[in-house]
């Protein structure tokens, strides 16, 4: 009955552990509820998670003891071969009872007879930590409790992978939305125009040198789209030469294209468009560039 009781125990702690793995994504918080989970729900005496360090010292990330007056203190257990140590070192769960003769001044009370189990946490085939618990009931942790807290211990390295892929795209997007801000504030002082433009042609952002040359003000270009401002004789020509780029066909085009301005008036400008895509490879947008130039049949 007490072994039932034991097992319902480390089912309801590997259960809530899973739950806060899916929902949360945040490293340190998930280290620190599973430590507090298995020690309140698994009435365990005491759960660590250890990293090592550059000395490939196991040191605890996250700790949680039922009476730290009657406990061991984890890192005791992460030195000099320790059971966290060796989960790590050898890639297998460790364990060790109670505590080796000469070592009580370790405790500020005894204990009966404990049970330290250690098991590593892999992340992609690699095992960068591992999951430790203390028990005082070592004969109720029968074989049968092994594969859950070696499951358990899976889906933490699972949850701390999805965690660092996040942190890596957030820190990603902060660069890019940092780079496209220096971006734009250049694109915006340029004597070039520019512009950039989404894949079916509408416009994005343009600047000042860009309004000038086509004689329509930025807000009113943001409503257009660039089939709108080339002259319907070059239009063919235009939109072959955006799909040109869109496919990969041509990585930037170089063009000169007549655009009409609101008054009838035709201008002729000189046109380099190249294609800046997302990560999967799918179009993001065009980046258009502009300058005013008179036509080459003309120039003489």
């Amino acid at each position: 009955e007490a072994r039932a009781v034991m097992l319902n125990r480390v089912l309801r702690t590997t259960s809530r552990v899973n739950e806060l793995i899916v929902y949360k994504r945040d490293r340190d918080f998930v280290l620190s509820e599973t430590c507090r989970i298995a020690v309140e729900d698994g009435w365990f005496q005491a759960a660590w998670i250890s990293f090592p360090d550059a000395e490939g010292v196991a040191r605890p990330a996250a700790t949680h003891v039922e009476r730290e007056s009657a406990l061991p203190w984890p890192d005791v257990w992460n030195h000099d071969g320790g059971v966290t140590a060796r989960a790590i070192a050898e890639g297998q769960v460790a364990a060790v009872a109670a505590m080796a003769p000469g070592e009580a001044a370790e405790w500020n009370a005894p204990l009966p007879s404990s049970l330290l189990l250690s098991f590593p946490i892999r992340v992609d085939g690699t095992v960068r930590a591992a999951l430790s618990v203390c028990t005082n009931t070592p004969a109720l942790m029968t074989s049968e409790f092994t594969p859950l807290f070696e499951q358990l211990a899976s889906n933490i390295g699972y949850a701390l992978r999805n965690i660092e892929i996040e942190t890596e795209r957030t820190v990603t997007e902060a660069r890019l939305r940092e780079a496209e801000g220096l971006f734009f504030g250049a694109v915006k002082h340029a004597m070039l125009g520019i512009a950039l433009v989404a894949p079916e042609g509408r416009f994005l952002m343009v600047n000042p040198a860009l309004s000038s040359i086509l004689g329509v003000s930025e807000a009113e270009l943001l409503q257009r789209t660039l089939q709108d401002i080339v002259d319907p004789d070059d239009l063919d020509e235009a939109v072959a030469d955006m799909t040109s780029v869109l496919s990969g066909e041509s990585s930037d085009l170089d063009m000169e294209r007549r655009f009409r301005r609101p008054n009838g008036e035709v201008v002729w400008a000189k046109v380099n468009v190249a294609l800046v895509r997302e990560q999967d490879g799918s179009p993001r947008y065009l980046i258009a560039r502009m300058e005013d130039a008179a036509p080459v049949d003309e120039a003489g």
